[in-house]
């Protein structure tokens, strides 16, 4: 059996290459370059520093720092300036006694209380302890996707990639109610071109024999109910095992919610399989949507089993399970490609519920909003409506070889 990466390790070299951060591997093995190969990291590191290097440069192994040092040296920066991250206490102690500004344990095996003894001045279980959260932006702020296209397809053809979409506002203008929502034949002749050449993947909030009719590309990832249901291109569906049990206490919320009709007209409710979703696009008076909104509310409080979560013009109740649509690009990109280092998402999405998708990718992806209706995103860059998309995906294809 072959080395394996930790994702929490794996996640934070990511984003820290995204951060423009040098990074050095130090150690006192002499395979460690072909480990690294093995598990397809070595792009992620500015520098590496094994055992045959310590040999040739006649350095003692730890505790002595020189290994840390020298590895400073190279890449010219002050070991006063320099983080440390080890996971044995001989190495911690190296780090201690070269002076280095800040020392990491990692303790996967239970040994923190003898890092903490050797020196460190911090120990983590997982490095993804370390993890801020990524910064929101005004979408106005953001540059446009199309500008950056050729930056965008370095990525992509540098890695195994894989292409997440949303439907609504994304693929077809935001309307009045869900079944005018009709995708473009130039829309779907882009992308079925785009998934002639690259895995392709919809992730919408709609039920999945509902995006899959409106979009008709048969050889594509569909995700629908936020991911819920996942469908793969040989046929095979998969659920979650733990949402199962919803179906039938949504047939009595939404006995319950039909009242809102009566109370708000111009309210659809959609009844989907594992969600239910009160949309009050028709509804102009603002008065009357934040009455809408503290009637779901005061509604849902005995259901504890869901929660009520926002979208554009739309309120949704969802199982109250950790599950959303960055999940769901995770599961896809791990089916697509396994656990591979270096796999690479774009996901293109318009709404609140996509920020899930945009925060999942960071790091080891690319995030582009649609539109500006939501007040701050943490995606990368902006398309400023459905025909940007259209044009995006166009500009993409030629990119890639017959």
């Amino acid at each position: 059996m072959g080395a394996e990466v930790y994702e929490d390790a794996l996640k934070m070299l990511r984003l820290w290459r995204l951060e423009k951060l040098k990074i050095a591997v130090v150690s006192a093995s002499k395979n460690c370059r072909q480990v690294l190969s093995s598990v397809g990291i070595t792009h992620l590191f500015d520098l590496i520093f094994d055992g045959n290097d310590a040999e040739k440069s006649n350095l003692p192994g730890k505790p002595a720092p020189d290994i840390f040092q020298k590895a400073c040296s190279v890449l010219n920066i002050s070991n006063t300036r320099a983080v440390v991250v080890e996971d044995s206490s001989s190495g911690v102690r190296a780090a201690k006694n070269g002076n280095f500004s800040l020392v990491i344990g990692v303790s996967r095996n239970g040994s923190g209380s003898a890092l903490h003894e050797n020196g460190a001045d911090l120990v983590l279980s997982k490095l993804t302890d370390l993890e801020v959260q990524p910064v929101s932006k005004k979408p106005t702020l953001l540059s446009s996707g199309l500008s950056q296209i050729e930056l965008i397809f370095s990525h992509i053809s540098h890695h195994r990639s894989i292409i997440f979409l949303d439907y609504d506002g994304t693929l077809t203008p935001i309307v009045s109610r869900p079944e005018l929502a009709i995708m473009e034949e130039s829309m779907r002749s882009a992308l079925n071109e785009l998934s002639s050449k690259i895995p392709v993947a919809i992730i919408s909030g709609r039920e999945l024999d509902d995006v899959r009719n409106l979009v008709k590309i048969p050889h594509i990832y569909y995700a629908g109910n936020h991911g819920f249901e996942l469908s793969y291109p040989d046929g095979t569906v998969t659920i979650p095992e733990d949402v199962e049990k919803y179906p039938p206490l949504l047939d009595q919320i939404q006995t319950t919610f039909q009242s809102l009709q009566t109370s708000y007209p111009g309210v659809i409710i959609e009844r989907k399989k594992f969600s239910l979703a009160v949309h009050y696009r028709l509804l102009k008076d603002e008065g009357q949507i934040n009455s809408l909104k503290k009637s779901l509310s005061g509604m849902v409080s005995q259901f504890t089993q869901f929660k009520l979560t926002s979208g554009k013009k739309v309120f949704e109740l969802r199982p109250s399970v950790d599950w959303h649509k960055g999940k769901a690009v995770q599961v896809i990109t791990n089916q697509v490609y396994g656990n591979i280092p270096c796999s690479y998402a774009l996901y293109i999405g318009d709404d609140l519920t996509d920020e899930d998708a945009f925060r999942a990718v960071k790091g080891w992806g690319t995030g582009i909003l649609v539109g500006s209706e939501v007040q701050s995103t943490i995606a990368d860059y902006l398309l400023k409506d459905t025909d940007e998309v259209r044009m995006f995906i166009e500009q993409l294809n030629p990119f890639f070889p017959y």
